[in-house]
């Protein structure tokens, strides 16, 4: 699974739009949309905001495996 369905998959199981989580990474929904899609990759910057604004770790982005716990969850 790449990033853009990571993010895709934990922002809609939260229920959020994207115009909200944009808002919340302060980048525009339309960049949101094409970082979801796969026409852009994120500056990690850019992942970082994602990463805080859904609450989950930039490492649960990047990673290959299905784990989308939440940051503050400890393993």
């Amino acid at each position: 699974m790449d990033i853009g369905i990571r993010i895709r998959s934990i922002r809609t199981q939260q229920g959020r739009t994207l115009e909200d989580v944009a808002q919340a990474c302060e980048c525009s929904k339309s960049l949101l949309s094409k970082i979801e899609t796969g026409k852009v990759v994120p500056a990690l910057a850019t992942l970082s905001k994602i990463a805080n604004a859904l609450g989950v770790r930039i490492s649960t982005l990047l990673e290959d495996g299905e784990n989308l716990e939440p940051a503050d969850r400890k393993s």
